[in-house]
């Protein structure tokens, strides 16, 4: 492995760019990156299992044309579905992001979590390189005691690409969501296109309900596997 070959990033869109930003804020500075939105067939969170494949195969691909040492799918829906056919095709490391479900139990206990993931992503046999049935884990976890809502949010991840400077659309789609599950002590945000509305989901709530997202730990896996 060339250690001095980047590492890239891509997404249906602009999602990705949030994991992209956490992993320059943690990994060394000499790092370099290559990032590549997918936009033109997006969004894939409302896509069939064989369009969401073929287009992170495509993706793939290309990262890896231009020399890229480490591929991370910056994308839930995308980790979802495609993680496995990609890690058996390639053989470079393949990093994915899934729900940060589990730091939110620890977090938030037995209150309230909502899960905000894709269609795509909740709809799942199998769901991130957990190999977890993303229903089927909230399912144990409320049988254990737990509060989880998984809330599949049709259209939202287009919304925020074609609004990402529109501070009224973002904050009423943050607000038509609090208003539907109120008293939530936690927000799981289970697509990358989601995280773009955190400022808007502490404004709204004064900073009361807890917020996660599973970039931090992508950024510490790419650590960990290209020994950084």
């Amino acid at each position: 492995m060339d250690k001095n070959a980047p590492i890239g990033f891509f997404d249906s869109g602009i999602g990705g760019l949030t994991v992209l930003r956490t992993a320059q804020e943690i990994l060394p500075c000499n790092q370099s990156y290559i990032y590549l939105s997918d936009r033109e067939f997006a969004p894939y969170g409302d896509k069939s299992p064989e369009y969401i494949t073929k287009r992170s195969d495509v993706c793939v691909m290309r990262l890896v044309s231009c020399g890229c040492k480490a591929v991370v799918v910056a994308c839930n829906t995308a980790t979802c579905v495609a993680i496995d056919y990609l890690r058996k095709k390639y053989t470079i490391p393949i990093i994915g992001v899934e729900p940060a479900i589990m730091p939110a139990v620890r977090e938030c206990g037995q209150n309230k979590i909502l899960v905000l993931v894709t269609p795509a992503c909740a709809n799942l046999e199998q769901v991130g390189y957990s190999k977890k049935n993303l229903r089927r884990l909230c399912d144990n976890l409320n049988a254990e005691g737990y509060n989880i809502i998984v809330s599949p949010q049709t259209g939202l991840a287009t919304l925020i690409e074609n609004n990402l400077g529109n501070c009224d659309i973002l904050r009423s789609a943050c607000k038509d969501i609090l208003d539907r599950y109120p008293d939530i002590c936690g927000v799981v945000l289970g697509c990358t296109h989601y995280i773009y509305l955190r400022p808007y989901f502490e404004e709204l709530t004064n900073n009361k309900i807890k917020l996660f997202d599973g970039n931090i730990g992508v950024a510490n896996r790419l650590k960990t596997v290209l020994s950084l």
